[in-house]
């Protein structure tokens, strides 16, 4: 048992004795040395920074990997073999029979055999960045085993920070008793191909400890193209530097940490009892999902919730706080309109947009509706005298920024919305002195897109309808 409890190098033994009987000649001191050479059993892998690419929708699935099992003996040994997705959730697991010493490969199908993450309904993984690990044990269980990752660091806290639009440095903090022997970030593009490599500072903190600003590690600052659509990947990478832990004396990886870059896109559709537009928005969600925006789910249906929801996105989460984004609405618009007869055709009816009107409708409950616009002025009176054109019923647009964390994005907390979609009656840019839009447009959106018109059953004239259609 004497070998478990060794490393694997050379030792030399030297045995010194001598003889307590009288006898002819010398009786010493003797002395005579050997040389043993121990080989534990331990795992080694050439591919142990190779990141698993699996998209089975676009044809990716470069999930092969390498091992060797090393040791001085011939044996049969247990191996597990782990797979993790990026973001650190174990996907499969694996056991099998193998002989060491020896050399191995395994291919991963993308199947999902562990809880989480909930697998697509082929049993699948969803479509990302992976890592392996891999166990072994011999004979003696608690002496006689190995493994690749290492024990004794963790990359904790991380992120990328975005120094400009296109230059980003990594930053991070590590676990451990000592600091690392080094570190880097990885970043992937929406393709799964590896664009930038940074590499980073080694100050590691023990476990249960709490990060101070000097703690945090950083990267060399990279420039990015961003030129792809889609979810962009950091992985952060880090080698420990506690040799003397592990029988092979090699530096171990610590599992991955993964921070995602993702554009984004919401969507909003409701049930107003006369009109159901969520099947629009969903229809919206699929079509851009194709060239790579990834859906934040419904928006909520209350203005306040919304503008919480669109700052949260926008503005405070990290995934998507620095990546371009893309809001759609779809349901009643433009606010209370004053009915008037058609000029040309005196039996129809059509609507004038009043002003600071120019709002979106959200169902609050039954028969009841609540208003997301650019508040009135206090003494403004709506026209039409109805009881939904209220100011406890509206709710201001520019309240976004009392949201915002981050103090230098309150002024444009909208600035890398890439368009707005405004699919409701009279939405449009151009209202006359209706100011939706133009908030939208103070606040940072890029581009904003709206119905001049009314839509559907209340459109103002068949000839605006067909206009609309053909627009």
């Amino acid at each position: 048992m004497i070998g478990f409890a060794m490393h694997n190098t050379s030792y030399r033994i030297t045995v010194q004795w001598r003889y307590g009987v009288y006898m002819k000649g010398p009786r010493g001191p003797f002395q005579t040395s050997i040389t043993i050479n121990v080989q534990n059993l331990v795992v080694t892998s050439p591919d142990e920074t190779k990141v698993l690419k699996w998209d089975p929708v676009r044809g990716i699935a470069d999930t092969s990997f390498s091992y060797r099992l090393e040791c001085a003996q011939r044996k049969w040994c247990q191996v597990k073999v782990s797979i993790y997705s990026t973001d650190g959730m174990k996907v499969y697991e694996e056991w099998l029979e193998q002989i060491a010493p020896g050399s191995y490969s395994f291919t991963w199908d993308g199947s999902v055999n562990v809880v989480s993450p909930t697998p697509s309904p082929d049993g699948k993984a969803p479509a990302g960045l992976y890592v392996f690990d891999i166990d072994v044990i011999g004979i003696a269980p608690g002496y006689d085993e190995d493994w690749l990752r290492s024990r004794a660091l963790r990359v904790g806290e991380h992120f990328p920070k975005y120094v400009t639009s296109r230059v980003v440095e990594g930053w991070y903090v590590l676990y451990s008793i000592r600091d690392a022997y080094e570190a880097w970030m990885e970043v992937y593009n929406p393709d799964l191909d590896k664009v930038t490599t940074a590499q980073g500072t080694t100050h590691s903190i023990p476990e249960g400890t709490q990060p101070s600003e000097q703690d945090w590690n950083k990267t060399v600052r990279v420039w990015i193209e961003f030129d792809k659509v889609g979810v962009w990947r950091f992985v952060f990478w880090a080698r420990d530097n506690c040799i003397e832990f592990y029988k092979s004396h090699c530096r171990k990886l610590a599992h991955v940490a993964n921070q995602k870059r993702i554009d984004w896109i919401l969507s909003g559709g409701f049930n107003y009892g006369d009109l159901d537009t969520t099947k629009i928005a969903r229809n919206i969600e699929k079509i851009v999902n194709q060239i790579g925006y990834i859906p934040q789910g419904n928006m909520q249906n209350s203005p306040q919730q919304v503008v919480i929801q669109i700052a949260e996105i926008a503005c405070n989460k990290n995934e998507t706080k620095n990546s371009n984004g893309l809001i759609s609405f779809s349901g009643h618009g433009g606010g209370i309109l004053i009915i008037d007869r058609h000029p040309l055709l005196p039996r129809h009816y059509y609507f004038l947009h009043q002003p600071y009107t120019d709002c979106l409708c959200f169902p609050r409950g039954e028969n009841e509706i609540i208003w997301l616009s650019t508040n009135p002025e206090p003494n403004y009176q709506c026209p039409t005298k109805l009881p939904g054109c209220r100011g406890d019923r509206e709710y201001e647009v520019d309240n976004i920024r009392n949201f915002v964390i981050d103090n230098e994005r309150k002024e444009k907390p909208l600035s890398n919305v890439l368009l707005v979609t405004l699919f409701g009656c009279v939405t449009n840019t151009d209202i006359k002195e209706g100011d939706f839009a133009k908030k939208l447009e103070e606040l940072g959106v890029k581009s904003i897109l709206g119905i001049k018109v009314l839509v559907g059953a209340t459109a103002p004239t068949t000839v605006d309808t067909i206009n609309l259609m053909q627009q």
